[in-house]
Parts: C-alpha cells; sequence; structure tokens
C-alpha cells in the first residue's frame, strides 16, 4: 500500500472496512471481541520507509502544526453509532 496524503484516502477506508467487517463476522460466529486499534491516531512518521511516510486518523502538517481529520476518521468515529456504512458507500 503506497501513502496517500490526500485526505480523502479511500485506499485505507477500504482497508478498515474490511477489518471491521471481519471483526463483526467473527462477533456474530461466537468471538469474544473485547476491541480494536486503529494505529495511529495522529500522523506519525513510518522509519521502516525512511521517515517518508506519514498516516493517522488526523493529517499533521508538521511544518504549521495544523491538523485535519481524514475521513477514515470520520469512518472509525460513525461506526459505533451504527453510521460507519454511510461514510464507506
Amino acid at each position: 500500500m503506497s501513502y496517500n496524503k490526500d485526505l480523502n484516502d479511500t485506499e485505507r477506508v477500504h482497508l478498515l472496512r474490511g477489518y471491521i467487517g471481519a471483526i463483526l463476522d467473527a462477533t456474530r460466529n461466537g468471538s469474544n471481541i473485547r476491541g480494536y486499534f486503529v494505529w495511529s491516531f495522529v500522523d506519525v512518521y513510518e522509519f521502516l520507509f525512511g521517515y517518508r511516510w506519514v498516516y493517522g486518523l488526523y493529517h499533521v502538517n508538521f511544518e504549521d502544526k495544523e491538523e485535519d481529520t481524514q475521513v477514515i476518521c470520520t469512518l472509525v468515529l460513525q461506526f459505533p453509532q451504527g453510521e460507519g456504512k454511510r461514510v464507506l458507500d
């Protein structure tokens, strides 16, 4: 997967949708799921790729410290309220 600086990062939204769907399937089949964590809350540098990739639920501009909500953050925030499907479609 390549890093996409676009705040509307649909590739990661679809990946997360798959993960959450698998968790829902496992729960419906009797698995005892206690939680799910998304890495990372805010943009972090990925040292394995020479600090060129940054990713998170919130995009942080490290020059002026401004932060913007990415569409994937909207999915994560709305999912527990049952509204996540709207973000994904």
